[in-house]
């Protein structure tokens, strides 16, 4: 059989059509790293910064909410404080009251 696209000898491929195969692997391999490279590091940095900015987003929410939790409990324990004295306040009003009758005959 005539050389053509396997060589008879080895069952290698030609000579001319490894060099054809080299040069298309060569030129797609230039185009990908041209422009597949940058254009992928451009989508990450994209999203990255997308979700970056959606967790600063999501953290400044959860600070504000928290915030707020601190302020109710604030107020609650305040209001816990004033109806713990009121309390206090009464218990000692009647054991003066139990104590003045005790006192008088």
């Amino acid at each position: 059989m005539a050389a053509g696209f396997w060589d008879n000898r080895n069952g290698a491929m030609s000579d001319k059509h490894m060099n054809l195969e080299q040069a298309t692997q060569s030129t797609l391999a230039k185009a990908v790293s041209t422009f597949g490279v940058p254009v992928l590091l451009t989508v990450i940095g994209t999203l990255g910064g997308i979700v970056l900015s959606d967790m600063r987003s999501t953290l400044q929410q959860q600070g504000q909410e928290l915030q707020n939790v601190k302020g109710d409990v604030r107020e609650m324990k305040a209001t816990l404080d004033t109806g713990l004295v009121w309390r206090i306040n009464e218990i000692e009003r009647r054991l003066s009251q139990v104590e003045q009758a005790q006192k008088t005959p």
